[in-house]
């Protein structure tokens, strides 16, 4: 005798399923998923932070000698990571709104190459937002502390990531909690009004 009644489980949460997508009139699905991945933006973004600094927030055993080669490699994955689920988002939009979908694939294509070309005013940008921080907090060593131990600094990558030239509204599963976004918004608006800060340790890419 089975310990759990999957059966009956499975039979339930089936049915809820399918009531489901008749009220939200859902087509059925034969090829597939249909709708971007959580995970599979969380993945991208992961690969980002590495693009972005990566000998802080790459692998722990990368050198100097092939942070290039590295760099390159996370890019591509990212990237194509990136127009997958930009494609799958365009796709359900245009089923959605009946339109047309011959032109999905290169939509998607032109909106994740949009975004790759503003990576490096992305990691500008996340440069002055860390030295800001390590500079409003005097209990800070360094700026590699501030990037490596402050969460608001990784909420900080995922919020530049997500609003500046975002490839698509998928992208917004990139983004951290609200509370934790919040905080970020506060932190770029007040950066806004500071004064700038000289120093000589910038952030370790």
């Amino acid at each position: 005798m089975a310990v759990f009644d999957i059966d009956d489980i499975l039979g339930s949460l089936h049915a809820l399923r399918q009531q489901w997508r008749d009220e939200q009139k859902r087509a059925l699905e034969p090829g597939g998923r249909d709708l971007p991945s959580r995970d599979a933006l969380a993945h991208a973004l992961g690969l980002l932070k590495g693009v972005l600094f990566p000998m802080r927030l790459g692998p722990p055993d990368l050198r100097q000698e092939s942070e290039n080669f590295y760099v390159a490699h996370a890019l591509d994955a990212a990237l194509h990571a990136l127009l997958a689920q930009a494609r799958l988002e365009l796709q359900y939009i245009a089923r959605r709104e009946a339109s047309n979908s011959e032109t999905v694939e290169a939509r998607a294509i032109h909106a994740v190459r949009a975004f790759a070309k503003r990576l490096p005013e992305i990691h500008a940008l996340l440069d002055t937002d860390v030295i800001a921080a390590y500079h409003g907090d005097p209990a800070a060593g360094s700026v590699d502390e501030v990037l490596l131990c402050y969460p608001g600094v990784l909420a900080m990558i995922a919020s530049r990531t997500n609003s500046t030239g975002s490839a698509c509204r998928c992208s917004r599963a990139l983004s951290p909690s609200w509370r934790t976004r919040r905080r970020a918004s506060t932190f770029i608006r007040a950066r806004g009004s500071a004064r700038v800060f000289s120093s000589t340790t910038a952030p370790a890419s």
